[in-house]
């Protein structure tokens, strides 16, 4: 992994149950455990949808990022850049070395 190319600052959130409602279901927050990560940020595809009056676009983007053991699909990513917030659909360790990662992530426009 080239230095050179990690060029945005992302951060990466997991969530974290704060409270229960009245009814007993948990209330989950977003806590950042990863603050501040330097990332190549790369936009890997685009969609629109529509349905019944409805229109939306999806937008995968690919991060390269340091190796860390915390990220999960269950985490999020946020890109400082654009203030966007992408749902993690996989994360592969890059090169099986534990150097580096490869999250894809997914946002709804």
């Amino acid at each position: 992994m080239r230095a050179g190319k990690l060029n945005r600052i992302i951060s990466i959130r997991s969530p974290s149950v704060t409270s229960r409602s009245t009814d007993g279901e948990p209330i989950f927050t977003w806590t950042t455990i990863l603050d501040s990560v330097w990332a190549d940020v790369q936009p890997v595809s685009g969609r629109e949808l529509f349905s019944m009056n409805e229109r939306w676009g999806d937008i995968t983007t690919k991060f390269i990022l340091r190796y860390s053991s915390l990220v999960t699909i269950q985490c999020r990513v946020f890109d400082h850049t654009d203030s966007k917030e992408y749902d993690i659909k996989s994360v592969i360790d890059t090169d099986d070395e534990r150097r580096g990662l490869e999250i894809l992530g997914q946002r709804t426009v």
